[in-house]
């Protein structure tokens, strides 16, 4: 796999790593795209933070599949956010670090073991590929339990601050994430049967009482890192939980 751009730039390791807290950030704010040229130009080796627009040209169109006019509207909408421009050179950006993005992030997730994914995933082929990138960063925020446990659409929905047939949709057409069906079984009584089946999700077998609970997700294209290699700058931080439940 190569590990550059055609235009000549190198980047430092063929991964790419994601924060779910910030995942479920920048889905809120509508800067996945953004976020994930931010997280490729982290990648790279870039002296002093200042890179050229050029660069940023050249991974918006290998790995979002834009061109022209579409990506100076996308380059200016992560101004700062992502980067800064240069007062004296309109073609010199400075990459915005870590630290200061942090500052005025919110989440309501709880911490989270990082994922880490192989550049070539985002490769957009010459297509336009801004909507697959949304649907990989909803996936992760909905795979993001290590120990696989249910999540429901709801709580996603909360989590991303996408539309639920959105959620839906892009768990529906993202080829990378697994759906685990769960369910629960319980030996109960025949008035407590005729009492739950009142419940639609549930439905009887035999003696037993069969409930649907919220699936479970898989994100088959990562492997996670341990919870203590999560950066100081939001081991610093603590989730909202007010925003809506987690």
């Amino acid at each position: 796999m190569k590990n550059y751009l055609t235009s000549g730039q190198k980047f430092k390791t063929d991964n790419l790593i994601f924060n779910p807290e910030l995942v479920s950030h920048f889905l809120k704010t509508d800067l996945t795209s953004q976020f994930l040229l931010w997280t490729m130009l982290r990648n790279m080796d870039i002296t002093s933070g200042q890179f050229y627009i050029s660069i940023l040209k050249a991974l918006t169109t290998e790995y979002l599949g834009l061109q022209s006019t579409h990506i100076y509207k996308l380059i200016e909408k992560g101004e700062d956010v992502f980067w800064n421009r240069s007062k004296k050179d309109k073609k010199i950006f400075y990459i915005v670090s870590l630290k200061k993005v942090c500052v005025n992030i919110e989440f309501n997730i709880n911490r989270s073991e990082p994922f880490v994914i192989h550049i070539s995933l985002f490769d957009s082929h010459g297509y336009k590929n801004t909507k697959d990138v949304k649907n990989i960063m909803i996936s992760l925020i909905a795979s993001r339990y290590v120990d696989e446990r249910p999540i429901s659409i709801k709580s996603l929905c909360e989590n991303t601050g996408q539309s639920e047939s959105t959620v839906r949709n892009a768990i529906r057409d993202c080829p990378h994430v697994k759906v685990l069906k769960n369910i629960k079984i319980e030996p109960v009584s025949e008035a407590y049967q005729a009492l739950r089946l009142e419940n639609k999700a549930t439905y009887l077998s035999g003696s037993n009482l069969i409930t649907q609970l919220p699936n479970s997700y898989q994100f088959l294209e990562a492997y996670r890192l341990p919870l203590k290699t999560r950066p100081k700058e939001l081991k610093k931080l603590n989730p909202n939980f007010s925003l809506t439940t987690k």
